[in-house]
């Protein structure tokens, strides 16, 4: 088949020739040397079960008709994002899903034809594992990976930390890796390769660096083919992805804090006896920003149940929700400024930036990436929501530091029930809209957290004097 589409593809004779030949040494001679090698060849049920099951979520899903709706997509994606809310589910929902009528034709087809060829060669066991392993393993592996470089701030590497994929390339890349080591052939193993890499300059998405990883995966899954090695090699690789999946979005987090904060706590007040609140993790579907699944941090008070009001954080960038806590103490230094009656108990929730489409942005809106349209309008009625009698979506405070508070002097624009704004060392020259708000702006040379840790009391203490939330021991002051 090959070869009559190098026909269709190129009338000249003496070209057609050649890459007939070179089809010949590179892909049909290698393939059929190692058919039936090790094993009488079987009807490849894995392959039609798998490539069966993408075709019939792209029936369900419509995909033949238009494009994949941005609610199923955004809640059967997977990626980083979907790693850090736990949404561990998603490895398998990636599996199934095609973007439309082109992905839905041409998946099913080529995963059909990777698996099988594998299938006949090696048997259905383990050509399940080989396929499950690429895309389980591999998505894992990248999604860690592109998580921990993401802090590093360039905008490429933004772009991979926050990028939501699905499809089941990576089985198929898998598969090839794992061809190439049955059939023992060097220049079939040398193209496979060579495709897997060339994918990643041109296309550069998550599956092209999951490539990268499923393919050698593939080939070593081969490669042990005594029964007790292969058992010692699935406990490793199931061990490995399980504990990433796990541990890897806190481990990531932790050691990032740890090499730009050094060893800080970013807990509670430890002073016990003492009212303190709690700090826990927000997961929630941010139908904004394509129905992505997003993780915040919130801080509530101690006490009886009572709606409180609430201030929202947002970081500097590169950062995380996080950044509040390791960096500056927020949560202790909102015990401290509450017991000492400056400022009433109130929610905190502290936002985490996503640059899954322009990172260069900002907490400011953009076309495809309306970041603090989906703090107004996901972030804030999820909270909400989950904690219906503690918190009074009506009376908001933002707080910002650096490109952070560019997006609190923004926010008021997309809701109406933010009243106060602190704004510390704003990169952009607004100054908010004083005719309706309590703003305070402070600007210096240079800003950083050891800088806004310092000036945060002062600052919560301010939103005390202005009356936000209960009634502060320290008078009313002019804005």
């Amino acid at each position: 088949m090959l070869i009559e589409l190098s026909h269709a593809v190129c009338p000249n004779h003496l070209v057609k020739a050649w890459i007939a030949r070179q089809l010949e040494n590179w892909v049909r001679a290698p393939l059929r040397r190692s058919l039936g090698r090790d094993r009488a060849p079987g009807f490849p049920w894995v392959a039609l079960a798998l490539a069966g099951s993408v075709l019939a979520t792209a029936v369900a899903t419509g995909v033949f008709a238009h494009e994949i709706s941005p609610v199923v997509a955004g809640r059967g994606s997977f990626g980083w994002p979907a790693l850090r809310a736990g949404r561990w589910w998603t490895l398998g929902t990636s599996f199934l899903l095609t973007r439309d009528w082109f992905m839905a034709t041409t998946m099913p087809a080529c995963l059909f034809l990777a698996i099988s060829l594998y299938e006949r060669r090696a048997g259905h066991g383990r050509a399940f594992w080989v396929a499950a392993t690429g895309h389980v393993t591999g998505s894992v592996i990248v999604a860690v990976g592109a998580g921990a470089v993401g802090w590093s701030g360039q905008p490429v590497l933004v772009q991979a930390a926050q990028n939501m994929d699905y499809g089941a390339s990576m089985a198929i890349a898998a598969a090839l890796g794992a061809l190439a080591s049955r059939n023992g052939d060097r220049r079939f193993r040398i193209l496979v390769f060579a495709i897997a890499v060339l994918a990643l300059p041109l296309h550069h998405q998550m599956a092209d660096w999951g490539h990268i990883v499923a393919v050698p995966t593939g080939y070593l899954i081969d490669r042990v083919r005594r029964l007790r090695p292969s058992l010692a090699l699935f406990g490793v690789l199931a061990a490995v992805t399980a504990v990433l999946t796990s541990f890897g979005p806190a481990a990531v987090d932790a050691t990032a804090d740890t090499l730009r904060f050094g060893d800080t706590a970013s807990g509670v007040s430890s002073q016990p006896g003492r009212p303190h609140g709690t700090v826990a993790d927000f997961t929630y579907e941010a139908s904004m920003l394509q129905h992505r699944p997003e993780t915040a941090q919130v801080y509530l008070p101690p006490g009886s149940p009572g709606r409180r009001p609430v201030i929202v954080f947002l970081h500097d960038l590169p950062g995380t929700s996080n950044d509040w806590l390791a960096g500056a103490s927020a949560a202790q230094v909102l015990d401290d400024q509450a017991r000492a009656g400056a400022l009433g108990w109130s929610v905190a929730v502290f936002a985490s930036f996503d640059g899954f489409a322009d990172p260069a942005a900002g907490w400011l809106d953009t076309p495809g990436q309306r970041t603090l349209a989906s703090v107004a309008h996901d972030l804030i009625p999820a909270l909400a929501r989950q904690f219906p009698d503690r918190v009074d979506p009506a009376t908001i405070a933002v707080v910002g530091v650096g490109r952070g508070a560019d997006g609190a002097l923004a926010l008021p624009r997309d809701d109406r029930h933010v009243g106060y704004v602190v704004a510390l060392d704003p990169t952009a020259g607004s100054s908010g809209q004083p005719g309706r708000l309590s703003v305070l702006l402070e600007r210096s040379a240079g800003g950083d957290w050891a800088r806004w840790r310092s000036e945060l009391p002062n600052a919560l203490r301010w939103l005390g004097s202005q009356g936000f939330g209960a009634p502060a021991r320290i008078p009313r002051t002019k804005a």
